[in-house]
């Protein structure tokens, strides 16, 4: 008979003494062996852990744990930081292209003129021509101002009169020149 059968025998009450002590006995021997197995695992697992090694694993996580805190905060200012920019720079923009009044040709004509009369009050040797000036080189640079609104677009001609070069800067919302460089 198998052992099961016999256990259920002796939980009904239906066995006989020699299986009653056969039973009661290898009940005993399993909780012998169950005890012995615990008390050998609960060394290993619950064995006191090592100074050292707490505090080395504490100072692990604690630097784990602030480099992913600086990181996170870099993070948020760097978004901070875009959307305000964005912002900023997208104001100057919008007043910058709403603010347009001269065109880039209109503005070499200004530069043109503004530049010959430059020239001819201020270098008493100049000989140049209105009529034959060369647009060398051509810029429209943004410029942003303090007040955000006045933001404007200035066009940067490089001009040839003859043998005399010069720089002039027009604001594309005045109309306002300005001479950077004369060679």
């Amino acid at each position: 008979m198998k052992f099961e059968e016999l256990y259920e025998k002796y939980l009904q009450g239906n066995c006989t003494e020699e299986e009653k002590i056969f039973v009661e006995g290898e009940i005993a021997r399993a909780r012998a062996v169950n005890e012995r197995l615990l008390s050998a695992h609960k060394e290993e697992v619950i064995r006191p852990a090592d100074n050292k090694k707490v505090k080395k694993a504490k100072k692990k996580f604690s630097l784990k744990m602030a480099m992913t805190a600086a990181v996170v905060t870099l993070a948020v200012l760097v978004v901070v930081c875009g959307a305000v920019l964005g912002g900023v720079f997208g104001t100057a923009a919008t007043a910058a292209k709403d603010g347009v009044k001269i065109s880039a040709e209109e503005g070499k004509q200004i530069a043109i003129d503004y530049a010959f009369e430059f020239l001819s009050e201020n270098y008493y040797n100049f000989e140049g021509s209105k009529d034959k000036a060369i647009v060398k080189d051509f810029e429209k640079d943004f410029e942003i101002t303090s007040k955000l609104k006045n933001s404007y677009y200035a066009y940067s001609y490089e001009l040839l009169f003859g043998r005399t070069e010069v720089e002039v800067m027009v604001n594309s919302r005045t109309g306002e020149c300005r001479i950077t460089d004369v060679d």
